[in-house]
Formats: C-alpha cells, structure tokens, sequence
C-alpha cells in the first residue's frame, strides 16, 4: 500500500521527541521542504547503490544520487520520493533517536510527477543519446535519461 503524505505527515521537534523506534527525517532542496516527519525505515540512491536506514543507525554523512527513495512511515504505509543529486547526513543521537537529513538538488512525489512530461524527457534523452553529435553534452544526457526514467517508474509504482 502507498501513502500519499504531504510536505510535512506530522509535527515534530526533530530527533529530540522521537522514540527509538522511529528515524526523523527532513528532506529539503535549495527552495522547499519535500518533506519533515517521522518515518519506521527508509531507503535511498547513493553512488555506491542503495542504503538502508533504520533507527539506531551509525551517524555517517553520503552522496545521494538520481533515484527513488523507499519509506516505510509510522503507520507501516510506504512512501516514495523521486530524488536527484545530494547528500546526505544520518545522525545518532544515544538516547534521542536517529536523525537523517538529506538535501537534493530536486525531490518531488510521485503523485505530482506528469507522466507525458516524463515520457517526452526520456525521449527526448534517448535521441540526444543516439547522435553522433559532438556538440551533445553527453553526461548531462545520460543525467537526464535517469532522472525522467526514475520519475516513471515512481508514477508505476504509485498507480
């Protein structure tokens, strides 16, 4: 099951009123909050594949790279968030819960991701791709074709 959650599911101070059993998580870009709360485990893309995060995790600070990120909220439902390139912090407070905070160039979810919109950029990537070109930048290609596929397999997953 899919939850749908809004920029912040519940109010919080942040690791300090959390339960050891719970992660606080903040995940912001340059211009907004995507999203603030609480959250059972989380998943998310690194440059080195994907990490898992549960409560009582080690305090480590990582890279986040183009992908979808997996949360399992407090009430057991999953959530999903389209992520692109950041970082990322995973803070152990002893006694005061888990912190994880990660800050990406983008993140939206899935629920507003257009999927017209992403099938014309994967498209559009694809063919970039295909010419010989020199002129094409082809990191920032290859970029793009990840990010819009990422987007559509976040709205799959959220249909």
């Amino acid at each position: 099951m899919v939850a749908s959650v809004q920029a912040t599911n519940q109010p919080t101070n942040g690791p300090r009123d959390l339960p050891k059993d719970l992660l606080y998580v903040k995940i912001t870009t340059p211009d907004r909050v995507v999203f603030e709360g609480k959250a059972r485990s989380l998943q998310f893309p690194t440059e080195d594949g994907l990490v898992g995060i549960l409560p009582g995790h080690a305090s480590m600070i990582t890279t986040v790279d183009v992908g979808l990120l997996k949360m399992k909220l407090p009430d057991g439902k999953l959530t999903y968030f389209v992520l692109t390139r950041g970082f990322g912090e995973v803070r152990h407070h002893f006694g005061n819960g888990t912190e994880v905070r990660l800050t990406v160039d983008s993140g939206e979810n899935p629920e507003i991701v257009d999927l017209e919109r992403a099938q014309r950029a994967a498209e559009r990537a694809r063919r970039r791709l295909a010419e010989k070109d020199i002129k094409i930048d082809q990191p920032r290609a290859e970029y793009a074709l990840k990010r819009a596929l990422i987007r559509l397999q976040a709205k799959k997953i959220q249909m």
